[in-house]
């Protein structure tokens, strides 16, 4: 009764603790699944504020339902440049002591920014960096790299400041930013934003599941549980309600995995003396023993008779099972597996006892193979089996003991290596029963595998090198040889007896035996060497190249026992190697350095100069005269004069300094420590003076001269010696132009300029090609009537690394070039194409180019206009207008005037640009075919400030409506200028103040929305009368400005007096009838009287007041221009 009562219970135990560990699994799970809700809160928006969160937590009920939370939250990743930012803007919303804590430099920060329930624990930790903690980091990190929900290990709550010792946990769930792939860890990474998380007290949290799970009445109670995180430790525990002394061999233990973590239960009853299950209890047994009382006086007799017999079979029985017992344990602890193999003539088999070790053997539980054996033996490696099945036959047809090695393969995959021994009997039904052991002798197997491998490696190894040219040796501690290949052998000229155990001394004499030894001993003590090694072998002298290292006692060891050596006999190779850089590196006629030492010397001192900060100079020697020399008396005279010359030569240099000969009769010596400032001349000089010394060729003397080229290093954009050569030769030419036997110095601007253009037009060619070239639209416009009359096409460059570029950075160098030509084709064919592109769409835009003077002097120029026109067959000629610089029409006039008649000829339009800047006269301006004439902005320019420039500006603008020119105004920068320019009655104009240049494609849509500002279509153009009026007003700004100047010390004096000024002139000749007059005079006068005290202060130092007055001076000015104004439109 009592065992029934004891399974019943471990049956309700392990009922009930298989129900718990679900119920605490479910609850973990939709608690993720609540996190995993919040997350995508965040993915359906990029922002998400407080009350968003708020109701999301609010609608949950979470904190009210669920028995242990904390608070759900959001953490954000703030990155450390975001931090005082991230701060302030919390502050804001309403937390003026938020901050991110700890502090702290970081290569990351989190921040959490949202927490219900808000109560005042909660708020105390806004800002927390989570990600500062480990426990709480390892979660985190977990989370973002999975995607999944992540759960921390054992933790104390910030926010539990009152209850330190209640352990907690947090769920996470990472949010990524929108938009951006997760796919992989890395993506992952790249896009996390922040976390959502749950915060739990584990205690509040396992008891409100334990009360809510309902078991059978009465029994509620006689169960408990410890969980732990991880493992099954004290410092792991995360609750417990079970007793101090509970039993723990009646104890249940499970696992919960979530995600990554593992959490274990251990179940165990409790309460065993609980009224209610007693009282079961006692009923039970009671009703139990009355029936056994009946049944005992009803078999009183029977057992009284069969006492003995019962008496004797029980303690057999327990005596049998006490020796399975005691045999199933001696079984459990032999090595191997212990077995009884049956096989039936019929062919089946089974294993009628089969020891626990089955399972490591075969990997086979042994109750799967008690009735049917064949699942042992298809566990067979393929290689082996039908061996196995053989060898098994066998023993059977013997009855001789089975013995085999063999491999299986088990379940998971693996092979092991077994060893087999049984012996065989037959059994009367004609089986025949093995008793026998199996053990795993895998690691055995695998090192005789291993080794016999090695014998055979080392054995072809031995052989290989006894095959090998290269002598290859080792040594032990104390040098001496413990092996030697043949090609050693037969080249020290020894049996292997007679050099093993010796350090060389049959072989090498003392000094060599000495090298060798320094050499081994530096191995011997950890190093590897690679080395040439020059030595005697038997009285030859060898030059051996001998590689070394150590050898180790085993793999991981430190210790050293000996070393091994590969020595290759370089003798003869470095013989032809001396003689290869003998011919390879010097002059075979004078022996001195060729070109290719040359080349690495100079390149060694101009790096020697660099580390010391010192100088050299290269000089290029060309000999003058030696051409006749060897035309007159032959090459060998011609050859002993170079012998001479180089042998001269090379004295008079120093020791540092290198003289080479390039061929023929050309020389360069590179000078150290020398410079521009130093006495070189002096050593020039001299090698001069070395060359020109006659020279005895048998019975006649000869001389000859030299044309010494010079140039210095260091230099700016020198990158190689070679550089430095090619100017010495440049300069020795300039030498040889200036009357020979001298020395020139290598010119370093004139040359850096060439070079730069040089590079600049070769960078233009390609840019052409690579159609890095592009247009900008300037338009141009009638101020009055808001009519786009045109555009210029301006030239712009799309540098790669240099961005845009205006003409002014490239033109300049390239002007006068035949490069100059292709680009002028280019932006007349590119313009024309844009004109028939935008005709195409139903806008007529005539379009200008620039025609520079290289153009104007070819005379094919109009044949490739009318080309190019023809081309666009739709489009009218008089579209194009070439705008023709007036300082490139200076030259040839007749040639330049005939050049664009027969350009107008074809119909297209010529106008003059930048004029005004070449020194104009009528003669040009009446002899070019140009009905168009643009003012030089520089004039433009200066029409608000200078009068003079405004009376040349009024000339112009008469002198082109006399002429019947249309005249046009660049460089207008302002809206001032504008308006200047339409009151002397210059309509139409081009610049800033009107439209940058733009590109194509914001062409039409500015011309479509482009109007006049009112005030310029009503301004009126001033008459004859008042243009004095106008002069006057721009006269006075110019003096304003001037004073302006002088106060800031640009200038060193300004009229003050207001009878003298040039306004006063005007004022001089005007009727004192006018109309307003007198209030101008009496407003000139107050400004030059306030100008007056301002330059007293300006005087005195006192500038303080200065401002205020000038302010009030400004005010003036401004008043006396107005009432200019009004005299004007009386004038008029």
């Amino acid at each position: 009764m009592r065992d029934f009562l004891i399974q019943r219970d471990q049956q309700q135990l392990e009922f009930a603790a298989s129900q718990l560990t679900e119920k605490i699994n479910e609850r973990l799970k939709a608690y993720a699944l609540v996190l995993r809700a919040g997350a995508g809160l965040f993915a359906g928006t990029n922002r998400v504020n407080r009350d968003d969160w708020y109701s999301f937590v609010d609608k949950l009920g979470v904190a009210e339902s669920v028995s242990g939370v904390r608070g759900f939250g959001f953490a954000v990743i703030v990155p450390p440049e975001s931090l005082r930012k991230h701060e302030q803007r919390l502050k804001d919303e309403g937390f003026p002591d938020y901050r991110i804590y700890p502090s702290g430099p970081r290569d990351l920060y989190t921040g959490i920014v949202f927490l219900e329930p808000m109560d005042p624990q909660n708020r105390l930790v806004l800002g927390y960096d989570m990600f500062s903690e480990p426990t709480r980091q390892a979660a985190m990190v977990q989370a973002r790299d999975s995607g999944q929900a992540a759960l921390t290990g054992k933790l104390i709550l910030v926010q539990e400041t009152g209850n330190q010792g209640a352990p907690g946990i947090i769920v996470y769930v990472p949010v990524y930013k929108n938009d951006m792939h997760i796919d992989s860890v890395e993506q992952r990474r790249e896009a996390i934003a922040g976390w959502v998380y749950g915060a739990f007290r584990v205690t509040e949290l396992l008891e409100g599941i334990l009360e809510d799970w309902a078991t059978p009445a009465g029994v509620r109670r006689a169960i408990g549980v410890s969980i732990y995180d991880e493992q099954s430790s004290p410092d792991n525990l995360l609750f417990s309600n079970l007793p101090a002394a509970i039993e723990t061999n009646k104890s249940l233990q499970h696992e919960i995995r979530f995600n990554d973590r593992t959490w274990v239960l251990q179940f165990a009853p409790i309460d065993y003396l609980a009224a209610p299950y007693l009282l079961t209890v006692i009923l039970v047994a009671l009703g139990v023993l009355a029936l056994g009382l009946l049944v005992f006086f009803l078999y009183l007799s029977l057992v009284r008779t069969q006492h003995k017999a019962n008496t004797i079979a029980e303690r057999l029985t327990k005596d049998l099972r006490e020796l399975a017992n005691q045999f199933d344990t001696i079984a459990g602890r032999v090595p191997g597996m212990v077995y009884t193999y049956q096989l039936f003539p019929d062919g089946r088999s089974c294993f009628p006892y089969a020891s626990r070790a089955m399972q490591d053997v075969y990997g086979l539980d042994p109750a799967t193979v008690k009735h049917d054996g064949e699942a042992v033996l298809r566990t067979l490696h393929p290689d082996d089996a039908e061996r196995v099945r053989d060898s098994i036959m066998e023993s059977a047809t013997n009855l001789t003991v089975w013995q085999d090695e063999y491999r299986v393969i088990h379940p998971d995959g693996s092979v092991h290596w077994l060893l087999g021994n049984a012996l065989p009997h037959k059994a009367e039904d004609g089986s025949v029963i093995w008793y026998g052991s199996l053990t795993r002798i895998t690691e055995r197997k695998e090192a005789e595998l291993r080794l016999r491998q090695a014998l055979t490696e080392a054995s072809r190894f031995r052989d290989a090198l006894d095959r090998m040219d290269t002598f290859v040796f080792m040594k032990d501690m104390d040098l001496r040889y413990t092996y030697a290949n043949s090609a050693t052998l037969t080249r020290f000229g020894l049996s292997r007896n007679e050099l093993l155990g010796t350090r060389g001394e049959p072989v090498f004499d003392n000094m060599s035996i000495e090298r060798i030894r320094a050499l081994d001993e530096r191995v011997l003590r950890g190093a590897k060497v690679t080395e040439e090694v020059e030595i005697n072998i038997r009285g030859e002298r060898a030059v051996l190249l001998q590689i070394k290292t150590p050898i180790y006692e085993d793999g991981g060891s430190e210790h050293i026992v000996g070393l091994i050596g590969i020595s290759t006999d370089i003798t003869k190779a470095k013989q032809q190697a001396q003689e290869i850089e003998r011919l390879a590196h010097y002059d075979a006629l004078t022996g001195l350095p060729n070109r290719t030492l040359l080349a690495d010397r100079l390149n060694q001192a101009m790096a020697m100069v660099d580390r010391r900060q010192s100088s050299l100079a290269v000089v290029y020697l060309d000999l003058d005269g030696f051409k006749a020399v060897n035309d007159s008396h032959g090459h060998s005279a011609g050859d002993q004069v170079l012998i001479t010359v180089a042998s001269r030569m090379r004295h008079e240099l120093r020791e540092e300094d290198t003289l080479s000969r390039l061929g023929g009769d050309e020389f360069v010596a590179v000078l150290m420590d020398m410079s521009a400032d130093s006495d070189f001349e002096t050593h020039l000089e001299r090698l001069l003076k070395a060359v020109s010394r006659p020279i005895l060729l048998k019975d006649k003397a000869v001389t000859v001269g030299a044309s010494l080229g010079v140039t210095f290093y260091p230099q700016p954009d020198i990158s190689g010696g070679d550089q430095l050569i090619r100017q010495a030769d440049q300069a020795m030419y300039q030498a040889k132009l200036s009357g020979k036997s001298r020395f020139h110095l290598f010119d370093t601007e004139q040359d850096r300029s060439l070079r730069s253009q040089h590079e600049t037009i070769e960078r233009m060619h390609q840019a052409l090609k690579n159609n890095e070239l592009c247009l900008y639209y300037q338009p141009k416009v009638n101020m009055r009537t808001s009519e786009v009359i045109g555009a210029e096409a301006l030239l712009r460059w799309q540098h790669p690394e240099r961005g845009l570029l205006a003409p002014g950075a490239f033109i300049g160098l390239v002007d006068n070039t035949p490069l100059m030509l292709d680009i002028g084709r280019w932006v007349m064919d590119s313009a024309l194409a844009k004109m028939n592109e935008w005709l195409e769409q139903g806008v007529r835009v005539p379009l200008s180019i620039n025609i520079s003077a290289i153009e104007l002097r070819d005379p094919n120029f109009p044949e490739h206009l009318a080309a190019a026109l023809k081309s666009w067959p739709d489009l009218d000629p008089a579209m194009l207008e070439l705008e023709v610089l007036e300082t490139a029409a200076l030259g040839d006039l007749g040639q330049i005037a005939r050049v664009l008649d027969s350009c107008r000829q074809l119909g297209v339009s010529i106008a003059i640009d930048d004029f005004g800047t070449g020194y104009s006269s009528l003669t040009y301006f009446k002899r070019l075919p140009a009905k168009v004439v643009k003012i030089d902005q520089s004039f433009v320019m200066g029409i608000l400030r200078d009068p003079a420039d405004l009376a040349i500006l009024d000339g112009i603008v008469r002198l082109a409506d006399a002429l019947d020119r249309q005249l046009i105004a660049e460089g207008v920068e302002t809206f001032e200028h504008a308006e200047m320019l339409l009151r002397i009655g210059c309509d139409l104009a081009q610049g800033y103040g009107v439209a940058r240049p733009m590109p194509a494609d914001d062409f039409l849509p500015w011309r479509a929305q482009w109007r006049a500002p009112a005030n310029w279509r009503n301004l009126r153009t001033v008459s004859r009368r008042a243009l004095p009026s106008l002069y006057a007003g721009v006269d006075h700004r110019a003096w304003v400005e001037r004073f302006r100047s002088y106060l800031e010390g640009n200038d060193k004096s300004v009229e003050l007096d207001h009878n003298h000024c040039g306004f006063a002139g005007w004022l001089d000749k005007q009727s004192a009838e006018l109309p307003g007059l007198k209030g101008i005079r009496k407003l000139h006068q107050e400004i030059h009287e306030i100008a007056v005290e301002i330059d007293k202060l300006h005087r005195a130092n006192q500038r303080d007041q200065i401002p205020t007055l000038m302010n009030a001076l400004d005010v003036l000015s401004d008043q006396l221009f107005h009432e200019m104004e009004t005299l004007m439109e009386h004038i008029a």
